[in-house]
């Protein structure tokens, strides 16, 4: 490992613990430790040409802040009642409005892993690292959703044709801010 990112700790406030015991967070090195990944992960999140945009006229050291406290909150464990998937649609509303969706937590989730990688870091804890962030996809996606949602709430006048189907309109049908498409055929 690299010693600016070690990644086992053997105390706690004085206290020799096995790395069982020790959260993800001590394991990967406590706060140094994500900070310096942190700086690296946003390093290479804004030349990501299809992550950029997300982060123009952005103010990218408060962003590091709050992403060295969300790690350090999920490599610790999230406290019993936080909603988190619902914290993260919430706070990523702006961006999803913007085409943020799955496909980009993907990528996120990979530059992340690459920095563990690129650090050292053992195959065991970024596994843990996954483990953990993987089930936070399920938000992006679900984030995405209604702005589709939403947008085509915007139309005002369906098309009377769809191609070459003898299709007069589409009635939209909006279950739970996701869009079904319950097609309706009235023939001539």
């Amino acid at each position: 490992p690299s010693p600016a990112v070690p990644c086992v700790i053997f105390t706690i406030q004085g206290t020799r613990v096995t790395a069982q015991e020790a959260t993800l967070f001590d394991r990967l090195g406590g706060t140094a430790a994500v900070e310096a990944v942190v700086e690296e992960f946003y390093a290479r999140l804004i030349v990501d040409e299809d992550l950029d945009i997300f982060f123009a006229g952005t103010n990218l050291n408060f962003l590091k802040k709050y992403q060295v406290k969300f790690l350090t909150l999920a490599f610790t464990g999230v406290p019993e009642g936080i909603d988190v998937p619902k914290i993260m649609i919430e706070k990523h509303e702006r961006l999803f409005a913007m085409g943020l969706n799955g496909k980009h937590f993907d990528k996120v989730v990979g530059h992340l892993v690459a920095v563990l990688q690129s650090v050292e870091v053992p195959q065991n804890l970024i596994d843990e690292v996954v483990a953990i962030l993987a089930p936070l996809r399920a938000a992006f996606v679900e984030g995405a959703l209604p702005m589709q949602a939403r947008h085509i709430r915007r139309l005002k006048v369906l098309p009377r044709r769809i191609s070459e189907t003898p299709v007069d309109w589409h009635l939209l049908k909006f279950v739970e801010d996701r869009v079904e498409c319950v097609h309706v055929y009235l023939y001539k």
